[in-house]
């Protein structure tokens, strides 16, 4: 019954598409500014930082008033983009993640970015590269890029300087982290300490499988042509991901927390956590001076292999309303989010690292680095990632990834095993994958 919900649901978005009439924009009168509508997913000090760089353009010029406005979560904001573009209503600009760009691309509501680029000579070999090859195709940037990340693993110093682990040498690997776990657990200072605080979350398994160096669907992981299948049962990458994650589990090195995995971090509760960087400001802030937060490359699920990591968080879309002016003014902005200065902000703020590599070059971005050493963790995991680690583009991402956490959690429950959540959450994939590939 839930992959007969699924099939129907990528049905009804592919024929959103097809009904979607562009809005007519919005001018004001002469004299007052054009209003420009961007939806974003950004909440709490995200949500302050987003504000904060929308404030600065609106107060950098007099043409265009940009009014942000919160939508929920990824989830939530993509699919309200999908229905209220039929009445016409929806926004200029829209923050999309990773995982719905194939969706946006193939959807007709977009005008792409580079278009813009070219008109105005914006000079874009200054972004990271494994960020301009995520979102380009065919040589063209359809969106722009704005807050990356990628998955790191946070973990308690001072717990491990309690169990005799040198807080230096984090674990790289699965079979590490299950070594470190058990000694964490219940031991030092806390009886009631558990190793890792889990959570069978898409975006690990994903990234999991560009670590692996395996791809998630065919025709080279989606970007040398149109995916027909998903792969990750047939490559082995899925049974390898669970099965590890499962041993985790059934030692005692892990405990499964679902959402609530961070928080028992920076309660102390947990003395490791898998999270984005994007969550490294807020983690740093919530556990103050309780214990000395560190964080690390994401750990491999085989000791022998390491392919890097690929990009997490969203890019910028420009919606096709018709109204140049309108879009002007979107291009505006996305200029002024990513100049040097902007993107330092942003990561100081947030996490997220500059895609602008001139920030770097910027003093006060030196003496951040220099004091919180935390946040040098995924910019280096960025750039000792092959520009080649991409990852997947297609146009059911979305639900597969609610697929593999079913999945997944069967696994840890017991209720699956391995081999048979991979051929299932492959096999249910595949399907969607065919009836999106029909309606499209």
């Amino acid at each position: 019954m839930k992959r007969n919900r699924l099939v129907s649901l990528a049905i009804a978005v592919v024929a959103i598409c097809v009904m979607i009439t562009p809005s007519a924009g919005v001018i004001n009168a002469e004299g007052t500014r054009t209003k420009v509508v961007f939806w974003h997913s950004m909440e709490d000090n995200l949500g302050e930082a987003v504000n904060m760089l929308v404030d600065g353009f609106n107060q950098s010029q007099d043409v265009y008033e940009v009014e942000a406005q919160y939508q929920g979560d990824y989830d939530t904001s993509l699919n309200k983009f999908k229905t209220s573009m039929i009445s016409g209503q929806g926004p200029d600009m829209i923050q999309v993640y990773e995982i719905g760009t194939r969706f946006m691309s193939d959807c007709g509501l977009i005008r792409p970015v580079q278009e813009f680029i070219d008109r105005d000579g914006v000079d874009v070999s200054v972004t990271e590269k494994n960020i301009l090859n995520y979102y380009r195709f065919d040589g063209k940037l359809l969106s722009m890029p704005f807050n990356s990340s990628n998955p790191v693993l946070y973990y308690n110093a001072d717990a491990f300087r309690e169990v005799g682990l040198d807080p230096d040498s984090p674990p790289k690997n699965y079979d590490e982290l299950n070594e470190y776990g058990l000694k964490l657990a219940g031991s030092g200072d806390s009886s009631d300490r558990v190793g890792m605080a889990f959570q069978a979350y898409g975006w690990y398994f994903e990234q999991s499988m560009v670590k692996l160096g395996l791809d998630m669907v065919d025709s080279g992981n989606g970007r040398a042509g149109v995916p027909t299948r998903a792969m990750f049962a047939e490559n082995g990458g899925g049974e390898k991901i669970f099965a590890a994650s499962k041993m985790l589990i059934d030692s005692g090195a892990a405990v499964n927390y679902g959402g609530e995995n961070t928080n028992m971090f920076v309660t102390g509760k947990a003395a490791m956590v898998f999270s984005s960087t994007a969550s490294l400001r807020g983690i740093l802030g919530n556990v103050g001076d309780s214990f000395e937060v560190r964080t690390a490359f994401f750990p491999g699920v085989d000791p022998a292999v390491n392919n890097g990591v690929t990009l997490g968080g969203a890019s910028l879309w420009m919606v096709e309303t018709g109204n140049e002016e309108t879009q002007n003014g979107v291009f505006e902005l996305m200029k002024y989010l990513i100049e040097p200065q902007n993107q330092a902000d942003w990561h100081m703020a947030t996490g997220y690292y500059p895609i602008n590599t001139l920030a770097y070059d910027l003093p006060i971005m030196t003496e951040h680095l220099t004091t919180l050493p935390q946040f040098q963790t995924a910019i280096d995991q960025l750039h000792t990632s092959p520009e080649t680690a991409l990852g997947a583009v297609f146009g059911v991402f979305t639900e597969t990834r609610k697929i593999v956490e079913t999945h997944w959690e069967m696994v840890l429950s017991g209720s699956e095993t391995p081999e048979e959540a991979a051929s299932a959450a492959e096999a249910e994939t595949t399907k969607l994958l065919e009836t999106y590939n029909k309606a499209n």
